[in-house]
């Protein structure tokens, strides 16, 4: 078995929700065995692991790439990494949740750079994180703060969906746009078509007959095209929010946690 092998596994079916846990759990422990993570005592052994990550994707010898190696690290504060041959690397005594969190992205593409990754990083930060949370338990793992306006807009995202009875179905097209079809956009657009038509559900009729979208805070906008969006219209304009990363936006119109 190779990560390919645990990808194709992945990519192959979309397990139920809430047990997509459990079966990344299983997945994650087919690339554990494969000896795809390991430790290095210091911050500073992760260096020549970066070096030769950025030498193997652009060519030339690691050595080369000791110093930008050493900027990056010292000035991220990098406690952790995944290199594009598939292998994880963390601190000695570093949390299991973010080798947990590392090696789902594995699962997703070689190196965790999916169609989703290149989309936009931060949705897909906050899917990984997700499916992270709900593979810990299973895993054995204590969950830990990550990427906490990233997750929290997906799972807000996932509620607006569930509030249309389509709990399952939010995510299961989250899972399809983050392992499945990683060569088409398709399942993103699949997904916002979701939460627009949890979105336009709002909508209310005024005592004067007015048709009005009623925000899940309570709120209703002004007058203007988004009282009269369609649910592919809210759609298109939160896919496009979520690209752009407009947290205001996005914060005013999807319900509280």
């Amino acid at each position: 078995m190779s990560a390919n092998d645990v990808r194709t596994v992945v990519s192959a079916a979309v397990p139920n929700y809430p047990e997509m846990g459990q079966f990344l759990a299983a997945r994650v422990k087919e690339l554990q065995d494969l000896g795809l993570a390991s430790n290095v005592p210091s911050q500073k052994d992760l260096i020549p692991v970066l070096a030769a990550d950025m030498a193997r994707d652009s060519g030339g010898d690691a050595a080369q790439y000791m110093a930008a190696a050493a900027q990056q690290i010292n000035g991220n504060n990098t406690t952790a990494l995944t290199s594009s041959n598939d292998r994880y690397t963390g601190i000695e005594g570093g949390l299991k949740f973010d080798e947990l969190h590392e090696l789902i992205h594995i699962c997703s593409a070689p190196g965790g750079k999916s169609v989703l990754h290149n989309w936009k990083l931060q949705l897909n930060e906050g899917a990984i994180n997700v499916f992270a949370l709900l593979t810990a338990p299973v895993a054995g793992v204590k969950e830990a703060d990550r990427y906490t306006d990233e997750t929290r807009i997906v799972k807000k995202l996932l509620k607006m969906i569930a509030s249309d009875g389509k709990e399952k179905e939010g995510y299961a097209t989250l899972y399809e746009m983050t392992f499945v079809g990683l060569e088409s956009e398709t399942h993103i657009t699949d997904f916002f078509k979701l939460v627009g038509n949890a979105y336009i559900r709002k909508i209310e009729i005024t005592k004067e007959g007015k048709k009005i979208n009623v925000r899940p805070d309570g709120k209703t906008p002004k007058t203007g095209p988004e009282s009269r969006w369609t649910a592919n219209e809210a759609g298109d304009e939160f896919q496009s929010k979520v690209r752009n990363w407009n947290l205001k936006w996005l914060e005013d119109r999807l319900p509280a946690l």
